[in-house]
């Protein structure tokens, strides 16, 4: 027995049409808002990054210290990414070029233009006065550094001390050592600020001051390539690692190293290497392993020609003035030790660039 079921048709009502270049949300509206803002402020931006009227992070034509290349259109990118930053915060564009900062991928601003955020948006709302809204430095001194405020009646306070500052850890950036109330007070007006006027500063976690006291006194390269590299890799493996034996040896009190090598007497013995046994004149005092001799004698002409070549070859511009700079540092980086002039170099110091650049080990 089987039984037969009717297929009834029903007709629904046709689906609304979703027309997807109009904006269905408040958050699109928004988003579509900023993107045009963005556009307005990279257009200022690509004119402001051509003058010298802005930072060098945001000139076009500077060139970074460790690249040849300027930064070209990324210095218009970040100038106009600082420009929206700033305008939420009430900046114009020139303002935001002076005053915002990147330090380790996040946006800060100084603590004094956080005080001056905070003291504006008083004076537009007119919340000021004795007895009103404001922040106040209370005390100052290479110390002790106080700051207080008030919003709405209640009082807050942020005393920074170099006691406190060096149970942080902050004390080992060298600001401290030369700038000492200065850092101080940026510590306790950015904290007095936050605690009082966070919605006034959108949630700013850090000031300028504090992000940079984060970065370590040596900076560090992300990735070094290996040694065995060749061209310019090979030069910047060779470079960092120099670096960071330097930085080795500078960590303790000034070290007499221990050399198998060398038997112990009172006076420090001259470093020796096998091409320069030959040539020995007079003892000089030994510069440890990254320092040349400083009583070497004077590198020969050839040498420092070789030299020139060598950095002509990697893309130093010796005529210009930021080339032979940026050669300079360089050479300062081989030898461990300030070079001021290319024909200053001496014999082993010349010998000990032109191992970095031709990429091998010089014998020690």
């Amino acid at each position: 027995m089987s039984e037969t079921t009717d297929i009834v048709q029903v007709d629904f009502p046709p689906l609304p049409e979703v027309f997807m270049d109009e904006p269905t949300t408040p958050a699109i509206k928004r988003m579509e808002a900023e993107a045009r803002a963005l556009q307005t402020a990279y257009n200022m931006a690509k004119s402001l990054s051509k003058t010298s009227m802005v930072p060098l992070h945001f000139q076009q034509t500077h060139i970074p210290k460790g690249q040849r290349e300027p930064l070209g259109d990324r210095a218009a990118q970040d100038l106009a990414a600082a420009i929206m930053y700033g305008a939420e915060l009430g900046m114009s564009a020139m303002q935001a070029a002076q005053n915002v900062f990147t330090v380790h991928g996040s946006p800060g601003v100084y603590s004094k233009t956080m005080v001056a955020q905070v003291r504006r948006w008083i004076d537009n709302n007119g919340t000021g006065g004795p007895d009103g809204d404001g922040v106040w430095e209370v005390a100052a001194s290479p110390e002790r550094v106080v700051w207080a405020g008030r919003r709405d009646g209640k009082p807050a306070s942020s005393e920074w001390t170099i006691e406190r500052a060096k149970t942080a850890g902050f004390t080992s950036n060298e600001k401290y050592q030369k700038q000492p109330t200065e850092m101080l007070r940026a510590k306790a007006q950015a904290e007095v600020c936050r605690i009082l006027f966070q919605d006034v500063l959108l949630g700013m976690s850090h000031s300028v001051e504090e992000l940079q006291l984060s970065e370590t006194v040596s900076v560090q390269r992300v990735t070094r390539p290996p040694a065995q590299q060749k061209g310019l890799a090979g030069l910047q493996a060779a470079i960092e690692e120099r670096r960071q034996a330097v930085e080795t040896t500078e960590q303790g009190p000034e070290p007499t190293q221990p050399d198998t090598n060398v038997e112990p007497v009172p006076a420090p013995e001259p470093e020796q290497t096998p091409a320069a046994t030959e040539a020995q004149e007079a003892p000089a005092p030994d510069g440890g392993d990254n320092t040349p001799p400083p009583g070497s004698g004077k590198a020969d002409r050839a040498a420092i020609q070789n030299v020139r070549d060598l950095l002509t070859a990697e893309k130093y511009q010796l005529r210009t003035k930021q080339g032979m700079k940026e050669a300079l540092e360089f050479l300062s980086q081989c030898v461990s030790q300030e070079v001021t002039d290319i024909d200053s170099l001496s014999d082993d110091q010349a010998a000990e660039v032109i191992a970095v650049l031709t990429n091998t080990e010089k014998e020690k």
